[in-house]
């Protein structure tokens, strides 16, 4: 399975060589208000380039972006997304709303959190106790992935895993840039748009289409209510969009 990681151009010409590292062994703070765990290195199938950009953090650097091959990973290490088991866990507060899908991982971590859980009212105090804690849920993993499209690895992720790896130069095509900036990583906006941004991520390392691009992010019914002349604008400005991949720079992996 391919799952990527989103970071600095720098760390990325590093990582083909020397692998990822988590925060712990880099000294990094982190760039976000409520800090994820810093033993991890997280992935994801569609917000790579989103996660690029944030650790950028509107510095005008260039982005980097990691394709790994879970194959070339010990899969014990791999973990769920803290944010991923506090959202798909509200339901055992309303457990009427539990998913059959997820009927064996919530009787699991309905025991595990049995008292903890229902000490902790906010969101933010919740997510801090599964990132506290994610050993405990370590087979749901690819639960995580499929309902937000995110997870993460403890320890570092060797060179040997990482298959193709690129830079981005966002100010080459500032279209693009926004439209891989833009979302909020739930699994209501996986569970709607993650193959917009899923495609978008393949988009780094091979060309995209006008009409993948449309069918992915749900637009060709959009464009119905266009007139012929808006339909047309709109497609060549999605077409200027996609063709310009200038600013991509590929790294030698060796695999």
């Amino acid at each position: 399975m391919k799952l990527y990681h989103g970071t600095t151009a720098a760390v990325a010409r590093s990582a083909i060589t020397t692998g990822i590292w988590p925060r712990r062994l880099t000294g990094s703070k982190g760039h976000w208000q409520h800090r994820s765990k810093a033993d991890m290195v997280y992935l994801t199938t569609a917000y790579a380039p989103f996660y690029a950009a944030s650790a950028c953090n509107g510095n005008n650097q260039q982005w980097g972006i990691l394709e790994v091959e879970t194959n070339r990973l010990d899969e014990s290490l791999l973990r769920p997304d803290e944010d991923w088991l506090e959202q798909s866990t509200r339901v055992l507060v309303r457990p009427e709303a539990a998913a059959q899908k997820y009927a064996a991982y919530l009787r699991e971590a309905a025991n595990a959190l049995a008292e903890e859980l229902y000490t902790r009212s906010t969101m933010w105090s919740r997510t801090a106790w599964y990132r506290d804690h994610l050993d405990r849920f370590a087979p749901f993993w690819r639960l995580s992935l499929d309902g937000m499209g995110t997870c993460a690895h403890k320890g570092a992720i060797p060179a040997r895993a990482i298959t193709r790896a690129v830079t981005f130069n966002p100010r080459t095509n500032q279209a693009l840039e926004w439209d891989v900036s833009d979302p909020t990583v739930t699994i209501m906006n996986y569970q709607w748009m993650g193959a917009k941004y899923r495609l978008l991520t393949k988009w780094f390392f091979r060309p995209v289409s006008v009409g993948e691009y449309l069918r992915a992010s749900m637009l060709e019914l959009h464009k119905q209510i266009m007139s012929p002349e808006q339909s047309k604008d709109f497609d060549n400005r999605v077409n200027a969009m996609l063709s310009d991949r200038t600013g991509i720079t590929e790294l030698n992996v060796q695999s």
